[in-house]
């Protein structure tokens, strides 16, 4: 490090009072930048709080939609048995139809003396 000129009609006091004041505000600017990170330090710890809320909520939605889908589960079964039922009920009816149909095809042809 190089000397300056007017550091040689500097005193030792004068030196140590300039030292002082350099590390008194360096202080001072390390306070402040502190402060400020434990401004920003709250802020996050407010966002943490507001995201565990927004996350609680989003388990509650989950447990009901969890509800609903067991009952979607219930409706659908329900849904597959009335489905059965009315494929049962076509089939007699269907069966129904045709032997009707076939009697009385059977009858008209005794009436015409076709067999």
């Amino acid at each position: 490090m190089r000397i300056r000129k007017n550091e040689d009609s500097m005193t030792q006091d004068a030196r140590l009072a300039v030292l002082e004041t350099t590390i008194s505000h360096i202080h001072e600017t390390l306070e402040r930048i502190d402060k400020r990170f434990d401004k920003i330090d709250q802020r996050f710890d407010a966002i943490d709080r507001k995201f565990e809320m927004v996350d609680r909520k989003f388990e509650l939605v989950d447990k009901k939609f969890e509800m609903m889908d067991k009952k979607f589960e219930i409706m659908d079964r329900k849904f597959d048995t009335i489905n059965n039922r009315l494929w049962s009920n076509f089939l007699w009816l269907l069966g129904f139809i045709i032997s009707s149909t076939a009697s009385m095809l059977a009858v008209m042809a005794h009436g015409f003396h076709w067999f």
